[in-house]
């Protein structure tokens, strides 16, 4: 019988996840020297949705309009409030990072959903 092993991992900030896109890729310059690593065998490397970019490319494109909503927000805050799109993204006792993530999650889900 066929199965399969999915493995699910928070990604709490924008650095965990342009290392993840690495990992996934194999683009890290040390898997070029371990010989225990076949390189030539990412192809095989099953993903829901192709991404063609760097994950964090990705993610910016889909947050695109969010970070727009939020930076014309960050306008009229309290300097003490004010924050970048980023660090309100890195942020791990924010919520909304959470929410931006499970939407990114969301959106490659629907996109999976709608080629197959």
């Amino acid at each position: 019988m066929s199965y399969a092993i999915f493995r699910c991992e928070g990604v709490k900030s924008l650095s965990d996840l342009a290392n993840r896109g690495k990992h996934n890729k194999r683009e890290k310059e040390s898997y070029k020297t371990n010989p225990d690593i076949r390189i030539e065998d990412c192809h095989k490397n099953i993903e829901l949705v192709k991404c063609d970019k760097r994950y964090i490319d990705r993610f910016y494109e889909i947050t695109k309009d969010y970070r727009l909503e939020f930076n014309e927000r960050m306008k009229n805050a309290r300097a003490d409030r004010k924050k970048s799109f980023y660090q309100m993204v890195n942020d791990s006792k924010s919520v909304v990072a959470d929410e931006i993530l499970l939407q990114v999650i969301r959106y490659f889900l629907i996109v999976y959903l709608k080629k197959s």
